[in-house]
């Protein structure tokens, strides 16, 4: 949904897991954004094998075994002004709760990646352009409690918008962008999300969707994109990706959470 323009401005370095559901999206991503990724497969081969220029240490970990603490410590003299990233697979669930980041880390499952890789990967992102400014989002939420925060996100970057508690939105017209949180929108097959996307029209060209869920799987997630998804945000969701949806500028904002702001 954006395009970015990189510069030589150092290395990723990515440790783990790069294919399969759970990480290539964050990879493509690293791709999208970084001017040079360098991969290694394990902690081991990244010790053995240093890279050069590396600005950004990402380790994807899809199990919840202990790394012993003298390899840690030997990576993070290797690359001591890194910024890391521990992103959690699936089987690792639990251990943003219970577990120290490795070697002072930030550490996020990996559904959270569309929101934390864009304020991760910070330094590449100066020629980043938005898409055109959409003028109208629906939330689409079982009541209005749960619709306020995002509805007050979408209206800080000066876009219309308004509350749905159905799918079948018939009464509404000429909607730039729908957000579907998942009190209404829940899990289904991507048949059934066709349907529900089938059900918003827009002068202005295709609506855009974004589906706002808790812990969404990986064949949830798949599913969601082949039936009209644009982009799966997990809560608690960072406002990164609705703003960027909408043509709005992040800058303005501060990199909090839909909760938070309502908090505030």
């Amino acid at each position: 949904m954006q395009s970015f323009v990189t510069a030589n401005t150092g290395t990723l370095l990515w440790i783990g897991e790069r294919h399969g559901d759970e990480f290539a999206a964050s990879y493509d991503q690293c791709e999208q954004f970084a001017s040079q990724i360098a991969w290694r497969p394990d902690i081991d081969a990244a010790i053995a094998r240093p890279a050069s220029d590396v600005r950004c240490v990402l380790l994807a970990q899809t199990n919840r075994l202990s790394i012993e603490s003298n390899r840690l410590n030997r990576l993070a003299e290797i690359y001591p002004n890194a910024a890391r990233l521990n992103l959690l697979g699936s089987m690792c669930e639990g251990m943003c709760r219970t577990a120290e980041p490795y070697f002072g880390s930030q550490r996020h499952y990996w559904h959270r990646s569309n929101q934390v890789l864009p304020s991760f990967l910070a330094h590449w992102r100066s020629g980043q352009s938005s898409e055109s400014r959409q003028r109208s989002v629906c939330v689409v939420a079982a009541d209005f409690s749960t619709a306020q925060s995002l509805l007050e996100l979408a209206e800080s970057v000066g876009v219309t918008t308004v509350w749905s508690r159905t799918a079948h939105s018939i009464a509404i017209r000429n909607i730039d962008s729908v957000w579907w949180d998942d009190s209404v929108a829940r899990p289904a097959i991507s048949r059934v999300w066709s349907q529900r996307t089938a059900n918003f029209r827009s002068a202005s060209g295709r609506v855009t969707h974004a589906w706002i869920a808790s812990a969404p799987r990986s064949g949830g997630i798949r599913q969601a994109l082949a039936g009209g998804i644009d982009i799966v945000v997990s809560k608690p969701c960072l406002i990164y990706p609705l703003i960027w949806m909408v043509g709005g500028e992040v800058s303005n904002h501060s990199a909090v959470s839909v909760a938070n702001r309502r908090a505030a």
